[in-house]
């Protein structure tokens, strides 16, 4: 009968595997002494001296591959020790296989103790050898091997930055805590109210999913109405419940002792989702399908509380997001963040007016909650996270790396990164006005229509006082959108008003989809949502007053002795008076310039 010595093997760790179970059979551990894995390896006990040439062993086998085979060659069968009835103190004769190694793993990963693990292991292998404290190092691995796999705050905050300037680097730094927050709590859905730990990769590839709408409206079912033919990725009613709640800070576990059907809506869409892949196609026969089993009902499963709404984001989190989106916004017109590095303390002070959309009310709070965030993006900012794509692009756009060779540092791959996401088309940024600058630009976009050529605006009028006169002719002359800024101070506090008037539509009658807006102190915006509200006639009630009416705002600019006034009347009977010193007429006409970061 042949011996293991007579056989020859196809894999260096087959033969290695019959060699160990052989000498534990025999009362000796085996240890690799040194080896160059394509060729030969010298083996010796575990108790035996040192190696000292390729030719003569001082103890051991040397195993050579000849004709593709592996063939074991004794040198030394000679131990210097007894043989041992117990190999357990032997650590080289403790190894176990990798399908052993992922079964501890699994084990380890259900939180079972070492002990219980190690008598489940002995059931399915009652020769195997392995100690508590083997368990315990391998749970010191296991847990090494999970946080290699976990996207800290940190992961995302050097990945984020990577991807734009230095300058800007403190302003993507600020804002990862709440992304990460975010892509964790959506990468838990539908469980986003009770979320996992740890931001592993299948939490953060599903959170961006979601977070990007990257499903195209599977997971949530859009709002059909008129609004989306002008804002076609405004946020829904779901949607914006979600996004709220994703970035709220976790109330840890809420129990609802009288769930609803609206309670459990997040749960059933995630059931939905799964049901409709539920079943498995014929091999031989494509379109005939086996349904899978049946899954529970939706009462069966704990509930997603998707009505909840009693959290709140804090000010300190949510304010470093809004200066980012500033600064993102105009990537999808082709107007790349690097732009704005000059620009920051305008930012500041746009980020700060942009922020009491979202305190509606309450501009002493230090944290936002639902009814204000979903007033102004339903209402105020509609387009207020179009940015995200450039800021998250990175990790899920399919263009292609430059070259198949990975980057020779890390350096080397963030400027890679810089390169491959700048913007495919580029836009000349447009010249500053009195008023007119990138941040306010930026402002614009989150307020008009998505097809609006937001990048390319052509200063009509430029004034620093109000002239009644030439200011109509140029607002009444073209057929074009036009935008009227005027600025100024009430009190000593300075303040922007504005009105968008659409192609093709005169100011004596603002229709859809016109705006008129404030920019500062505070920021809001008036759509027209309902019937039309005819203005007064410029020309013939007043020559030295323009009023422009749209819902229950009113803005009416007077020609004065000095340089003209606007007064601002609210349908909450507030009203400002600001004193003029600066007015643009801006037209708009050309392509619309889209910039898609997945293509």
């Amino acid at each position: 009968m042949a011996t293991l010595f007579d056989q020859a093997y196809d894999s260096r760790e087959e033969m290695l595997l019959a060699l160990r179970n052989y000498a534990i059979s025999q009362g000796y551990a085996i240890t690799i002494i040194r080896s160059n894995p394509n060729r030969n390896v010298c083996i010796g006990c575990d108790r035996g001296g040192q190696y000292s040439d390729r030719i003569n062993a001082a103890e051991g086998a040397k195993r050579r591959k000849t004709y593709g085979k592996w063939h074991i060659k004794v040198s030394n069968p000679y131990h210097n020790h007894e043989l041992e009835d117990n190999m357990i103190a032997h650590p080289a004769a403790r190894t176990i296989t990798q399908e052993q190694r992922a079964t501890i793993y699994h084990h380890l990963d259900e939180n079972i103790p070492p002990r219980q693990i190690i008598s489940l292991i002995k059931k399915s292998d009652p020769t195997i050898l392995i100690t508590p404290m083997d368990v315990y190092n391998l749970r010191k691995s296991f847990l090494r091997e999970q946080l290699a796999g976990l996207w800290t705050v940190s992961d995302l905050r050097e990945f984020m930055t990577s991807t734009f300037p230095s300058e800007l680097a403190l302003c993507v730094a600020e804002a990862a805590p709440i992304l990460h927050r975010c892509l964790l709590r959506l990468g838990s859905f539908p469980y986003h109210n009770d979320p996992h730990p740890t931001l592993s990769l299948d939490v953060l590839r599903t959170g961006m999913i979601i977070l990007l709408r990257l499903d195209r409206d599977n997971l949530l079912d859009p709002e059909i109405d008129e609004a989306s033919l002008v804002f076609p990725d405004r946020l829904s009613t779901q949607q914006q419940l979600l996004l709220f709640q994703s970035m709220t800070e976790p109330q840890g576990t809420f129990v609802n002792p009288s769930r609803s059907a609206a309670d459990d809506h997040h749960v059933g869409k995630a059931l939905e989702i799964i049901t409709y892949g539920n079943f498995k196609r014929n091999a031989r026969f494509p379109t005939a399908v086996t349904q899978g089993p049946k899954y529970p009902p939706v009462e069966h499963f704990p509930s997603s509380n998707s009505t909840l709404t009693t959290g709140s984001i804090p000010v300190e989190d949510f304010r470093p997001l809004l200066r980012l989106m500033l600064l993102t916004q105009l990537y999808v017109a082709g107007i790349d963040p690097d732009n704005f590095t000059s620009l920051l303390s305008e930012i500041e002070a746009a980020t700060d007016c942009l922020l009491t959309t979202f305190l509606k009310g309450e501009e002493s709070s230090n944290a936002v909650s639902f009814t204000p965030f979903a007033n102004a993006l339903s209402k105020s900012v509609p387009n207020v996270f179009l940015g995200l794509p450039r800021l998250l692009g990175p990790l899920h756009s399919v263009k292609p790396f430059p070259s198949a060779t990975p980057p020779s540092s890390l350096a080397v791959a963030q400027e890679m990164l810089k390169r491959l996401f700048t913007p495919s088309v580029k836009t000349q940024p447009p010249a500053n006005g009195l008023i007119m600058n990138l941040p306010v630009l930026s402002r614009l976009s989150m307020i008009l229509p998505q097809d609006f050529p937001i990048e390319a605006p052509e200063i009509l009028y430029v004034s620093r006082e109000v002239d009644m006169e030439n200011l109509k002719s140029y607002l009444f002359k073209t057929s074009k959108a036009r935008i009227l800024l005027v600025s100024g101070k009430t009190g000593q506090v300075p303040a922007i008003f504005g009105v968008y008037i659409p192609i093709g539509c005169s100011p004596a009658t603002l229709n859809k989809p016109s705006v008129i807006f404030q920019l500062a102190p505070i920021h809001r915006s008036i759509h027209q949502t309902g019937d039309l509200v005819p203005s007064k006639e410029p020309f013939v009630e007043d020559s030295a007053c323009l009023t422009l009416a749209l819902g229950d705002v009113t803005l009416v600019l007077r020609q004065g002795s000095m340089k003209g006034s606007l007064n601002a009347q609210f349908g909450d009977g507030t009203s400002q008076e600001v004193v003029v010193d600066a007015i643009e007429v801006l037209s708009f006409e050309g392509s619309f310039v889209c910039v898609n970061t997945f293509r």
